[in-house]
């Protein structure tokens, strides 16, 4: 009966070593799924409401705008009567001039100037529909993004080239093999992309064949001792590296939350909470929406009857009716941050998202 060879007490410091990297290892990563999960919602979040109200605000403009031109439309061949008196034409000129200055104010107030929708446009901007191209607005987030340091960057390279060496298409012996191979690679490349070595260190473990020491030919102590140093090392790296990643995934969710627009998402939630939020700043454009129906009701009765309605001389005489219109929207605020185009447009400079600060060979 063979005896059971003691190890030795730099062997069992070294398996210590080993398996509370190990452990480290694993901390790291269940820490990284959950930032990353948060910072990934978060980001969805932001978008999907913007499409979702930006989609109904423009909706309102547009529909401000037809009713502009209705109103020029009408009060032009009011001014051609030859029923109206110079003194009355005058007054519906007075009325037009402020109708039009209140329509620039609010519309400006939209954050959409000048932008002319079509009836196709108009019939896409429903409350859950992409009004501009999804990737184009998470490609915003990208300014947020952390610098991954060049040694970082060039391990990241080497376990990407190590997984896409194996898992190529190319090299898969069946139809099967090589359709799974080809969702590997989907993975792979979107990881390199991310700098996410979280992702590839997964994969790798996932798909390695793992192999006793008695198997790899390791038996003298000495063999035993490199091998643990070696794994020693190779842990050390990975757990620097990710401990890296988890830095740069708690900045970006910390540089998204304090940016104005992460502001104001948060801003919306606790709206929200408390019963309030966009939905009521929305109902300020729809009432503005409701009292320009109104004006422009006003001017055809008095197209009709050639009696100006007492709301409608009211308006004409002090602006007030008008002024009230806009007065108590705050609509400024909340397109400038969520909901201006320009905010996703790569010619603006102000929010164009910058180059990914990572240099990444291939």
């Amino acid at each position: 009966m063979s005896r059971k060879v003691e190890k030795s007490s730099v062997i069992v410091e070294k398996e210590k070593r080993l398996k509370a990297l190990e452990t480290r290892k694993k901390s790291l990563l269940t820490n990284l799924k959950k930032n990353t999960t948060t910072l990934d919602k978060l980001k969805v979040d932001i978008v999907e409401m913007q499409q979702g109200i930006r989609g109904r605000l423009i909706a309102l403009a547009q529909k401000l705008r037809n009713l502009k031109q209705e109103i020029k439309e009408i009060t032009a061949t009011l001014k051609k009567s030859k029923k109206i008196s110079k003194e009355e034409k005058k007054e519906i000129t007075n009325l037009l001039k402020v109708v039009n200055q209140e329509f620039e104010n609010m519309e400006s107030g939209f954050g959409i100037p000048n932008m002319e929708l079509n009836e196709e446009e108009i019939r896409k901007a429903g409350f859950n529909t992409d009004n501009f191209d999804r990737q184009r607005a998470f490609d915003f987030f990208t300014q947020f993004e952390e610098e991954i340091a060049e040694p970082d960057q060039k391990d990241i390279r080497k376990a990407y080239v190590k997984l896409a060496a194996r898992f190529h298409p190319d090299k898969a012996k069946s139809n099967q093999e090589q359709e799974q191979f080809h969702l590997l690679m989907q993975q792979i490349n979107a990881a390199y992309e991310r700098g996410d070595l979280a992702t590839l260190l997964e994969l790798q473990s996932a798909y390695s064949e793992v192999k006793t020491l008695l198997e790899m030919g390791i038996q003298q102590e000495g063999a035993i001792a490199d091998f643990l140093d070696a794994e020693i090392q190779r842990l050390e790296r990975e757990v620097e590296l990710l401990n890296s990643q988890l830095n740069r995934v708690k900045a970006e969710l910390r540089n998204v939350k304090k940016s104005d627009i992460g502001n104001m998402y948060g801003q919306e939630m606790k709206a929200q909470q408390r019963g309030v939020g966009t939905q009521d700043w929305l109902k300020d454009v729809e009432d503005a929406l409701e009292n320009f129906k109104k004006l422009r009701d006003g001017i055809l009765e008095y197209g009709n009857t050639g009696i100006i309605p007492d709301f409608l001389n009211e308006m004409v005489a002090t602006d007030e009716s008008l002024i009230e219109i806009t007065e108590d929207m705050v609509i400024d605020d909340i397109i400038s941050m969520f909901f201006n185009e320009s905010q996703f447009d790569d010619d603006d400079d102000e929010f164009k998202p910058r180059a990914k600060k990572s240099s990444k060979k291939r």
